[in-house]
């Protein structure tokens, strides 16, 4: 019986709406995970149960078990010394939200992708680039647990490399599912164009720049310095360069943080708004229109999130919403003819 194709094969739709539903999914994450690093919870769990964990504590004996794990934890021997178990519940159910909803995620790609695979709805190439799809969810999972853990020794803040880390791995994940669900689909809709370099090139910049946005939140940096364009009335603070040696300011010191991220930011804007011309020049109309209207969003949210001093809801739209450019950046970029 010869092999079905992803043209023929009759599981066709819905591994479409599977791998659509993922690329949600990881948004939701994303969405979730910045909520929980901005409200101050990422830290309430100390423990990492992936069966038993399911199970939020259901009895006052029970919390009081998970109240007591947590002040022996550096967060509440440093910061949060006055909290009440009434406080801890309400940090505790965010991460606790986090954590089932990466599960959720997991067993969203898992189920259906035994299911395609025992009915023979994946080509060879298919059961390669899902099955490292499927890794790279679990190393995510995996990624999240090291990064909460590295808050729990002795610093009460987690690595900035290792949220960095966390958050380029979902930035993979997503960028690896949009690139299967275009291999699977084989649709293009710009067709030729004269902005394609430019597109490579934006695309580039808006990783970078995303890159130096998790740094920020690393760093803490966005509550530092909170006014545009100067910083404390001056271009670049000479703070910037305090570390020795001085290549280490760029990914350790949160005023130059900062400042990268300022710069790279109001660049991938720039340089967007003249790729959409070309956009426009080439006759694509409504995709140059919608980057450009993306980008002018997104710079607005920036300053607005600085300048406010990072407020909660503020902060998490700014994060989820560069997600939104970038990816239709890659979108943009993968269905080039």
């Amino acid at each position: 019986m010869p092999q079905s194709t992803p043209s023929s094969s009759p599981f066709k739709a819905y591994i479409t709406l599977w791998l659509r539903a993922l690329i949600v999914g990881v948004f939701v994450m994303i969405a979730i995970g910045g909520y929980t690093r901005l409200s101050g919870s990422g830290l309430s769990m100390t423990n990492w149960h992936p069966i038993s964990g399911i199970l939020p504590p259901l009895t006052e004996t029970a919390w009081q078990a998970e109240f007591q794990a947590y002040q022996a934890s550096p967060e509440f021997k440093y910061v949060n010394t006055d909290m009440a178990l009434a406080g801890f519940k309400k940090i505790f159910w965010v991460e606790y939200i986090h954590r089932i909803a990466g599960r959720t995620l997991g067993l969203l790609f898992f189920l259906p992708f035994f299911f395609f695979w025992i009915k023979g709805a994946f080509t060879s190439p298919e059961k390669k680039r899902y099955s490292l799809i499927g890794l790279l969810l679990l190393g995510q999972g995996g990624m999240g647990w090291i990064m909460v853990k590295s808050g729990l020794v002795h610093n009460p803040q987690v690595s900035p490399y290792k949220l960095l880390l966390h958050f380029t791995l979902a930035i993979v994940l997503l960028s690896a599912l949009m690139w299967a669900k275009q291999k699977h689909q084989a649709a293009t809709f710009l067709g030729k164009t004269k902005a394609r370099t430019s597109l490579r090139i934006l695309l580039g910049l808006s990783i970078i720049t995303l890159i130096y946005g998790a740094l920020v939140a690393g760093h803490k940096a966005g509550y530092i310095y909170n006014s545009f364009p100067l910083m404390g009335g001056s271009l670049l603070p000479l703070e910037a360069w305090d570390i020795q040696p001085l290549y280490l300011n760029f990914v350790a010191n949160p005023v130059l943080v900062q400042f990268m991220h300022r710069v790279l930011a109001v660049m991938t804007a720039c340089f967007g708004l003249l790729v959409s011309f070309q956009l426009y020049k080439s006759h694509h109309k409504q995709p140059a229109l919608f980057l450009a209207t993306l980008l002018l969003m997104q710079i607005t949210l920036g300053i607005s999130t600085l300048v406010y001093g990072v407020p909660l809801i503020l902060g998490v739209v700014h994060q989820l919403w560069a997600v939104v450019v970038y990816r239709y950046i890659l979108q943009l970029n993968l269905r080039l003819g």
